[in-house]
């Protein structure tokens, strides 16, 4: 995936706000939350399957809130208005009439708030983790965590951050909780992020949300540690006729292996219509790891969906990371020849240093998912001094 340009719109107080877009298809808006930055997320190992998967289906719209990441560092307007007005400036900027809206986290009460005041631009509303008022902290609580952030963020020592990375996602691989303990710090400074937090407390649309017309999916971790199970079903309670997805999770935010992302991805599809509609778009330069988006293919016991992004043996969903499933298509894509190492490397890890150990263990992966090894290559074949080639009988299933 191709970084794309980083633009920026003048909220109307003078705030810069930095955005960005993705993709192709129909416009989906990602409403900013806790701590982003535009630069960096793409290729995190946190945020990247998230940015691929919604990229293949829409064009998608994301920002940095005030004060983080490439916006302006600053610490005023920290309130559901001015909020809900940066939004706003973002889909006037881009010229959106009519687009789905995505409010994960912090961004919940903010896309519900927009969603009531314009009805008729928000197609479809999904609702990811977040609260309808942000009192489910008690108070000892939330003044200990601002004391933290105030006086322990700005330290080299990253123990101070790891308590948020553990709220957020318990189950990160080393990888992924240092990776996030240092967006956290470069996405802000210590005293911002404070001020943010308590901001974020302060939010509270519960007589909002009978006034949602927009049809609504609302999901929620069973074992979400930053905001209760009970805040989200309490926001799909609240909102007409909507519908809440509940989670097996332990996660805030679902991550490439955590088996709650896919059936986020199998519920995000079934609800926006992306599949019906025959969407096929993706970003530029991740083409080459789609597959067959329109398609589905089987072997042995096994049935590859590229476009739902899932891989089942016998009807069950196997939970794969989003880079060995992207070589599993690829590989896939390419069964008529071997694959290179530099190939696959390029394919996979666009413009990024990769050693030869890190190729061999998502090759690993590959097998492991699709019930391979190194000793019997049934489905995965190394080709030695050269690469890879799928070798399995593949059964072309078109459509399901």
């Amino acid at each position: 995936m191709t970084l794309p340009p980083v633009r920026f719109v003048t909220a109307p107080d003078g705030v810069n706000l930095a955005y960005a877009v993705y993709g192709k298809g129909p416009p989906l808006v990602w409403v900013a939350n806790w701590l982003t930055h535009l630069e960096l997320d793409w290729v995190s190992p946190v945020w990247r399957h998230w940015i691929q998967f919604l990229t293949r289906h829409h064009t998608l719209i994301r920002y940095d809130e005030r004060g983080c990441g490439l916006s302006d560092w600053t610490d005023q307007g920290f309130d559901l208005a001015t909020w809900v007005g940066d939004l706003d400036a973002v889909v006037e900027a881009v010229g959106l009439k009519e687009f789905l809206l995505l409010g994960l986290s912090q961004g919940g009460p903010m896309a519900i708030e927009y969603a009531v005041r314009n009805p008729k631009r928000v197609q479809r509303l999904v609702l990811f983790g977040t609260y309808p008022c942000g009192d489910f902290l008690p108070d000892r609580q939330r003044e200990a965590l601002g004391a933290l952030i105030e006086t322990g963020w700005g330290s080299s020592n990253p123990v101070f951050r790891q308590v948020f990375t553990s709220l957020f996602i318990p189950e990160a691989s080393d990888d992924q909780r240092d990776w996030f303990n240092q967006l956290q710090a470069k996405s802000t400074t210590p005293a911002i992020a404070a001020k943010l937090m308590t901001a974020f407390r302060r939010l509270d649309v519960r007589e909002r949300l009978s006034l949602v017309t927009t049809p609504t999916m609302v999901v929620h971790s069973r074992r979400d540690a930053a905001i209760p199970f009970a805040a989200g079903r309490a926001v799909a309670a609240g909102i007409p006729h909507s519908q809440f997805v509940p989670l097996e999770s332990n996660n805030h935010i679902p991550l490439e292996n955590d088996p709650g992302w896919s059936v986020f991805c199998r519920e995000f599809l079934a609800f926006t219509g992306a599949e019906d509609e025959g969407v096929q778009g993706a970003a530029a330069d991740d083409s080459n790891v789609r597959g067959d988006v329109d398609g589905a293919y089987r072997f042995g016991r096994y049935r590859l969906h590229p476009g739902r992004r899932e891989l089942a043996r016998d009807d069950e969903v196997v939970p794969m990371e989003h880079r060995a499933f992207d070589m599993l298509v690829y590989l896939i894509k390419h069964r008529d020849r071997a694959i290179s190492k530099d190939e696959l490397q390029e394919a996979i890890w666009p413009r990024m240093i990769l050693t030869e150990s890190a190729l061999t263990r998502c090759v690993m992966k590959v097998r492991r998912a699709v019930g391979d090894d190194p000793q019997r290559q049934d489905v995965v074949k190394t080709i030695h001094g050269h690469g890879y080639r799928f070798v399995a009988t593949l059964t072309a299933l078109g459509k399901p």
